[in-house]
């Protein structure tokens, strides 16, 4: 029923704006539509993770796996396929609440309920850790964590970049340019 009701605002909110739209919202129009369905989608998330833990008899950390799979085939279709962005956004939008619920579920509910019985802080804490830990690993291979923690690689990518026609555009510290360079703005 839930589904169903997300479905039916997105066609009424293409049918009504001519597009769905959640980069950029601009109108009135766009941003009731933009509410009314976050709203819809978060409850029909937690209904869906809800009922794939306990009503299917998956339990929490199996309804997580069956979550966390489902948002890697949305980023595989956002990747390597046509799939509109709005039908992206949106599908990973649901999913990331019963994937949400469903992993805490598993980390601090009671073993005998199929948990971990981590507790919260703990458990909010080590999922804390791995999402620092996420958004390094992602700043770093973009180049931007670099900018704000330079390394001493740096020193050796200057030399490098600086025989390749950099000349000797230095800052006072000697890295402007590979900082530069990292970020793209060179």
């Amino acid at each position: 029923m839930l589904f169903c009701g997300v479905m039916v605002i997105l066609l009424v909110w293409r049918r009504v704006t001519g597009a769905i739209e959640f980069e950029n919202i601009t109108t009135k129009s766009n941003e009731v539509f933009y509410w009314v369905t976050i709203l819809v989608s978060n409850t029909l998330g937690t209904a869906l993770g809800d009922f794939v833990a306990t009503t299917t008899g998956l339990g929490f950390d199996r309804g997580a796996l069956v979550f966390g799979w489902l948002l890697a085939l949305v980023a595989a279709a956002h990747f390597f396929t046509n799939v509109p962005k709005s039908v992206v956004f949106w599908a990973a939008y649901v999913l990331t609440r019963p994937l949400g619920a469903t992993l805490g579920d598993a980390l601090t509910k009671p073993h005998a309920n199929g948990g971990l019985e981590l507790g919260r802080i703990v458990s909010s804490l080590a999922i804390a850790a791995v999402m620092i830990v996420l958004i390094i690993v992602t700043f770093s291979r973009s180049g931007i964590f670099l900018f704000f923690f330079p390394s001493v690689d740096e020193r050796r990518l200057l030399k490098a970049h600086q025989s390749q026609s950099f000349g000797n555009r230095l800052s006072s510290d000697g890295l402007e340019p590979i900082r530069g360079l990292l970020i793209g703005h060179v």
